[in-house]
C-alpha cells in the first residue's frame, strides 16, 4: 500500500480523497495539509488522515511515498520544485502550471533528478475516450480533419465571492482552468501537439467578474488539423467531444457513450459503464511510484497543454494569434499580452484584472466599499510591519498630494525640515516643502556617491533646529536605490523624526516602518503594487498622528482629519475615486498570491537583468552601477549616433505600442527602460527585439545585432 500526502484539502481534494481512500488496494492518503489545519481537522479525521501544517512537514515525513497538488494554480510551479529538490514523487492537478516556461522549469529539474512528475487529467481515463483514442489510431475515421469540444457548468453561486476560483490571476482564460483545459488535453491526446490558438471571450455576468464566463478557442495542430475548445461557466453542465475524420465522425456526448458515424450516415453507440476517473488516475500515480507502470500522460503532451492553455490567455488580452513553439513553449518574438507597454517609472502596464475590476461603478458608502479600503489599509500594513505602530492613510490625487499631506500634518509650524536632494524627487520633495512654507534645510549631492552618514552628521550639525529628515527611498530620475537603513540610524541616534518617499519602491522592496521607525512613508499604488494612479497614501507613526490634529494647514490635505473620518466610519471624508480603490484591493490581492514583496521584488530583478544584459550585449553603457541601481528601472547613455536627436527612437517605439522616458535632470543625455508592471521575461525579451529591429532601421550601425533569447 503506497501512503499519499494531499496539499490542500478543500471541495476538489476531498474528491480525491474520497475516490481513493477504502476503495483502492494499491494506494491511500495518510495525511493532509493545509495552511489552516483546525479548518480541515474534523474532515481529516473522519477520513483517517493526519494533518500537517506545511508541505515541508509533508516532504520530512519518511513514510509518504508522494505528494499529491491540489493546490491554487499559482503555486504549483514552486510546489512542484520543493517536492523534486525533496526527491519526492509529485502529482498535480490541472492546470500543471500556469505558464509554460515554468511548466518546462519543472519538468527539467523533475527529469534531472529522476523524480515522477503526473499531471491531473483524470478525462483520459474515461473508457470511451480509450476507445475513441483506438479507433482514430486504428485509422476508423480516416485521416483527422477537426475536433470539436464543449466542456461548460454552471459555477454562479458554487464559490464564495473572492474565493480564489473565482479570480483572473488564478484563471486567466475563464473557465478554461477548470474545464476548457481537459479538453486541450483530450485534443493533443487524440490529434497530436498545438501549434496556434486564436482566442475570443466574453463576461457579461457579474457575479462571475472578472473572469470571462464564455470563452472560445480556435486550434491549429501539428498534424494541419484544426480543433475547436468553448467553456461557459453560466450554463448546463456539458460534456462533449466530436472528432471528424475523412471517413466518419466519433462524438463523446457524455462520459459513458460513445458514438460512430461513417459517411453513409450509419451510427454506432458504445456504452461503458461509470468508473471513478480520479481513482484510475491516483492509482496510475501509484504505479509510476512503484515502477509498475509509467504514468499515461507523457510529459511532452502536459508541457504542449500548459502552453496551448496560457496561449488562450494572451490571445484573449492582446486580440490576436499565439504561436507556440515545439517543445512546449510560447514563441518568443512578437507575441503580445498587451495591445501597450509602458516602460515607464509609472503609470505601469497593468494587468487586465486590474482594467476589469475597474468596469462596475461602486457606492462609496456601500458595505462592500468600505470592507475594500480596510482591506487596503491591513495589507499595506502587514507588508510593511506597521500593524502595531502605524496607521494606514489614504488620500484622494497622486503621490504627490499625499507627500505635502505628510509634510503639512506632521512637520510643526516651528520645525524645520531636512530634504536629502540626489537626483529629480529628492527636488520635488524640496519643492513641496517650500511650497507649502516650511522652514528647509536642504543637502544637496551629486547623484552619485550616495549619501553617506557623514554628509548626514554634517546638515544636522549645521541646522540645529532641524526636526525631520525627508528622502526619497528609489530615485528613480536615474535609477538608484538610497540607503534608507542608514538615515534612519542617524535620525534615530539624533532625535530626528524620519519621512521616506518610498513611492516607487513600496510593495516591491523591503522596507520595515516599525524597524527604522519611521514617522511616515508614502506609497503610490501605481508603481510596484502594479494598480493605477489616482489615491496616494500614507503610513504614519500612531502616537505623531495623534498629536497632530489641528495643525495642517490644508482642509482637503489633512492627514489626521482623513484617518479620524476613516477610523470613525470606514467611509472616506469627500468622494473618493472609487474605481480607483477597487482596482488597489484587487492589486493587493494579486500582490499576496504573487508572495508578496519578495516575489514581485525578485520577478522585477529577472526582467530588469535581461533589459541591462542585453542593451550591454550591444554596446550601451548603463548610468547607474549595479551595486548602487534599483531594479525597476534602468538609466541608459544615448549612443553618438543618435545624441543629436533620439526623438526617432522614441516615435517608432510609440509607434509600436512601447512607451519610454527620457532620463531627468542629472541624466541628460540618456533614456529610462522601466520592468516595473504586469510584465514577465518574454514580455522583456519581445520588447528587446522590438527595439533591435528599430535600432537597425534607423542606423545600419544596428543592423546586425544578436536577437535577445
Amino acid at each position: 500500500m503506497i501512503d499519499l500526502a494531499i496539499v490542500g484539502l478543500g471541495r476538489w481534494g476531498t474528491f480525491l480523497v474520497d475516490a481513493v481512500q477504502g476503495a483502492s488496494p494499491k494506494v491511500r492518503f495518510a495525511a493532509a495539509v493545509s495552511r489552516t489545519p483546525g479548518r480541515i481537522a474534523q474532515a481529516a479525521a473522519s477520513r483517517g488522515i493526519k494533518v500537517l501544517a506545511s508541505l515541508e512537514e509533508a516532504l520530512a515525513q519518511p513514510t509518504i511515498a508522494g505528494i499529491v497538488l491540489a493546490t491554487p494554480h499559482s503555486l504549483h510551479a514552486a510546489q512542484i520544485e520543493a517536492c523534486v529538490r525533496a526527491g519526492r514523487p509529485v502529482f498535480v492537478e490541472k492546470p500543471f502550471t500556469l505558464t509554460s516556461s515554468s511548466a518546462v522549469q519543472a519538468s527539467a529539474a523533475a527529469s534531472a533528478a529522476g523524480v515522477v512528475v503526473a499531471a491531473g487529467f483524470n478525462r483520459r481515463f474515461l473508457p470511451a475516450m480509450r476507445k475513441l483514442k483506438s479507433v482514430i489510431e486504428e485509422g476508423g475515421l480516416g485521416s483527422l480533419r477537426h475536433i470539436e469540444s464543449n466542456f461548460s457548468a454552471n459555477l454562479i453561486g458554487r464559490f464564495s465571492p473572492g474565493q480564489w476560483r473565482l479570480t483572473a490571476e488564478e484563471n486567466p482564460a475563464g473557465g478554461f482552468a477548470g474545464g476548457g483545459i481537459h479538453m486541450i488535453d483530450a485534443i493533443i491526446h487524440l490529434g497530436g501537439p498545438v501549434t496556434g490558438v486564436f482566442a475570443v471571450g466574453s463576461s457579461r455576468i457579474p457575479a462571475l467578474a472578472p473572469l470571462e464566463d464564455t470563452v472560445s478557442a480556435l486550434l491549429t495542430l501539428a498534424s494541419g488539423a484544426t480543433a475547436s475548445v468553448t467553456t461557459m461557466m453560466a450554463t448546463a453542465p456539458t460534456f462533449r467531444l466530436q472528432v471528424f475524420g475523412t471517413q466518419g465522425s466519433a462524438e463523446i456526448r457524455d462520459p459513458d457513450t460513445l458514438e460512430i458515424v461513417d459517411l453513409a450516415g450509419k451510427a454506432g453507440a458504445f456504452s461503458f459503464e461509470a468508473v471513478s476517473t480520479e481513482r484510475a488516475e491516483i492509482e496510475a500515480f501509484a504505479d509510476a511510484i512503484s515502477g509498475e507502470a509509467p504514468y499515461p500522460v507523457p510529459m511532452e503532451d502536459v508541457l504542449n497543454g500548459v502552453a496551448a492553455f496560457e496561449a488562450v490567455g494572451r490571445s484573449l488580452s492582446t486580440g490576436g494569434p499565439v504561436s507556440i513553439a515545439e517543445g512546449g513553449c510560447l514563441e518568443i518574438g512578437m507575441n503580445r499580452r498587451h495591445d501597450h507597454y509602458l516602460l515607464t517609472p509609472g503609470p505601469l502596464t497593468v494587468p487586465p484584472e486590474i482594467r476589469e475590476t475597474m468596469l462596475l461603478d461602486r457606492n462609496p458608502y456601500a458595505g462592500d466599499f468600505v470592507d475594500m479600503t480596510a482591506a487596503i489599509r491591513r495589507y499595506l500594513l502587514e507588508i510593511a510591519n506597521g500593524t502595531e505602530t502605524h496607521a494606514c492613510v489614504p488620500l484622494q490625487g497622486s503621490a504627490s498630494y499625499a507627500i505635502e499631506a505628510a509634510m503639512q500634518t506632521l512637520v510643526p509650524h516651528t520645525g524645520t525640515i531636512l530634504i536629502v536632494q540626489n537626483g529629480f524627487y529628492g527636488i520635488r520633495l524640496r519643492e513641496i516643502a517650500e511650497g507649502i512654507r516650511l522652514k528647509v534645510a536642504t543637502l544637496d549631492l551629486p547623484m552619485l556617491p550616495l549619501p553617506t552618514r557623514d554628509d548626514l552628521e554634517r546638515a544636522l550639525d549645521a541646522d540645529p533646529s532641524i526636526t525631520h529628515i525627508a528622502m526619497c527611498h528609489a530615485e528613480t530620475g536615474t535609477g538608484v536605490l538610497n540607503p534608507v537603513e542608514m538615515v534612519a540610524e542617524v535620525a534615530r541616534c539624533r532625535g530626528k523624526r524620519l519621512i521616506i518617499d518610498a513611492v516607487a519602491s513600496f510593495g516591491g522592496f523591503p522596507i520595515d516602518v516599525a524597524t527604522l521607525d519611521l514617522e511616515a512613508l508614502i506609497i503610490s499604488p501605481n508603481k510596484c503594487l502594479e494598480s493605477v494612479p489616482g489615491i496616494g497614501l500614507v503610513l504614519v507613526n500612531k502616537d505623531a498622528l495623534a498629536a497632530s490634529a489641528g495643525r495642517s494647514r490644508s482642509l482637503s490635505l489633512d492627514l489626521h482629519a482623513q484617518w479620524s473620518t476613516m477610523e470613525r466610519s470606514g467611509t472616506w471624508r469627500w468622494t473618493p475615486p472609487t474605481h480607483v480603490v477597487a482596482a488597489l484591493a484587487r492589486a493587493c490581492e494579486r500582490h499576496r498570491r504573487e508572495g508578496g514583496v519578495a516575489a514581485r521584488g525578485a520577478r522585477y530583478r529577472r526582467n530588469w537583468r535581461i533589459l541591462i544584459d542585453g542593451f550591454r550585449q550591444w554596446g550601451f553603457r548603463t548610468l547607474i552601477p549595479d551595486e548602487v541601481a534599483i531594479p525597476i528601472i534602468a538609466t541608459f547613455h544615448i549612443p553618438e549616433p543618435f545624441a543629436p536627436d533620439f526623438r526617432p527612437f522614441y516615435e517608432a517605439l510609440e509607434r509600436r505600442g512601447i512607451t519610454i522616458f527620457p532620463g531627468r535632470l542629472t541624466a541628460a543625455g540618456t533614456f529610462r527602460i522601466g520592468v516595473m508592471g504586469d510584465l514577465v521575461e518574454s514580455d522583456i525579451r519581445m520588447i528587446m527585439n522590438v527595439i533591435r529591429e528599430i535600432l537597425g532601421e534607423i542606423d545600419s550601425r544596428y543592423k546586425d545585432l544578436p536577437r535577445i533569447n
